[in-house]
């Protein structure tokens, strides 16, 4: 998974984060995305890296209450409990 991530993930993110900076809220959706992938792939550090940058576009553009603000926070609650 080390080599997974180095090589496609972390191109997928770096790539989200330069092509997407005039669209925020897809660039959120898709880190969104992208932290499940790297959850699932049992990368749960680096899911909430990648997680925390949707949550922090997220309530910048659209408020700390928005249903998709709520569901990268409650993204964030299951990687906290998953990390321990």
């Amino acid at each position: 998974a080390h080599t997974l991530d180095e090589n496609l993930l972390q191109r997928s993110y770096d790539a989200i984060r330069r092509q997407f900076v005039a669209q925020p809220l897809v660039q959120a959706r898709l880190l969104h995305r992208l932290a499940g992938t790297l959850s699932a792939l049992g990368l749960p550090e680096r899911a909430e890296k990648v997680l925390a940058d949707a949550l922090h576009i997220r309530r910048a553009q659209l408020g700390a209450d928005h249903p998709d603000t709520m569901q990268s926070l409650h993204g964030m609650g299951a990687l906290t409990v998953a990390l321990g």
